[in-house]
């Protein structure tokens, strides 16, 4: 998974619950650009989790991340937001990615 190519990003916005910083959204259109979607999963997730990247579970464990690279980097080049989005059990977490650049991650305890 390659990470030394992507733009830093903006500091992440949470809506807190009394439970804490869930559900968490943020935005990974800029990783969708660079056809690099599942490394914006993991980097998000890491973040949140205050781990580093490295230390994340694989996410080829539980989807197939070329696919996903692929699908949302098709949907996001075309320059209209899109419909589709999709849903994945990863580290723990519920975690939706929409075609819009939507990130979005659930607790799932």
């Amino acid at each position: 998974m390659k990470t030394d190519s992507l733009p830093p990003r903006e500091a992440s916005p949470r809506e807190d619950t009394a439970d804490g910083p869930f559900p968490y959204r943020t935005d990974i259109s800029a990783e969708m650009r660079t056809g690099q979607t599942s490394v914006g999963v993991v980097l998000t997730l890491a973040e949140l989790l205050e781990r580093p990247p490295e230390a994340m579970p694989s996410p080829q464990s539980v989807v197939d991340c070329d696919a996903l690279d692929k699908l949302f980097h098709f949907q996001h080049t075309d320059n209209s937001p899109t419909d589709t989005a999709v849903t994945i059990s990863y580290a723990g977490y519920s975690v939706t990615i929409r075609g819009d650049g939507c990130f979005r991650i659930r607790d799932k305890r």
